[in-house]
């Protein structure tokens, strides 16, 4: 049997990938993955701010800015001094 390789099926099979891996992480691992996407498209939108591509800087922002939020909403705020120090790192 012959793979697939085009782009939409390359995409379906990390979707797909993304969200087992999700639905079965663990609440330490949820943060990890957080972590690694707000990193990821941080990384997007650098490149994009270098090469002028407005668009995609912006919408890698508001990506990261989303992956942010998820970290500042799973902070347990009872847990001091480090859960406060943290959030207000995520919102500065």
């Amino acid at each position: 049997m012959k793979e697939e390789t085009d782009g939409e099926t390359a995409g379906f099979v990390n979707n797909n990938y993304l969200k087992v891996k999700i639905e079965t992480a663990t609440p330490m691992e949820l943060v990890v993955i957080a972590y690694d996407g707000c990193i990821q498209y941080l990384k997007k939108a650098l490149e994009s701010y270098e090469l002028h591509k407005r668009s995609t800087y912006d919408d890698s922002i508001v990506r990261a800015r989303k992956f942010i939020r998820q970290l500042q909403i799973s902070l347990d705020l009872e847990v001091k001094p480090i859960s406060g120090q943290l959030y207000g790192c995520m919102t500065t």
